[in-house]
């Protein structure tokens, strides 16, 4: 397990829109790239992070997703897993 000195936050949670922010408090763990993941495990959008820059991560979601929960993963450039996050779409 590695440590962690920073935390995130995500919204609007839930959203109704197809932007989605997250904010990282603390140590930037400098994600790269993002998936995410409906609860049967199916990665249904990924993309790369273009705004490496400022501590609130801004993600479009696809306007197919269906309301539900789904999981956001982010990686950093060598692959590791650094943020996980829910987020409930209510459109």
């Amino acid at each position: 397990m590695h440590d962690v000195d920073y935390s995130t936050l995500v919204f609007p949670n839930p959203a109704n829109s197809s932007e989605v922010n997250i904010k990282i408090l603390g140590r930037d763990p400098a994600p790269t790239h993002y998936a995410v993941f409906n609860l049967l495990g199916k990665n249904v959008q990924q993309g790369k992070i273009d705004n490496l820059s400022s501590d609130i991560i801004q993600l479009s979601l696809n306007n197919k997703l269906v309301n539900g929960t789904y999981v956001i993963r982010m990686m950093n450039k060598e692959g590791r897993e650094v943020v996980v996050e829910e987020v409930n779409l209510r459109r």
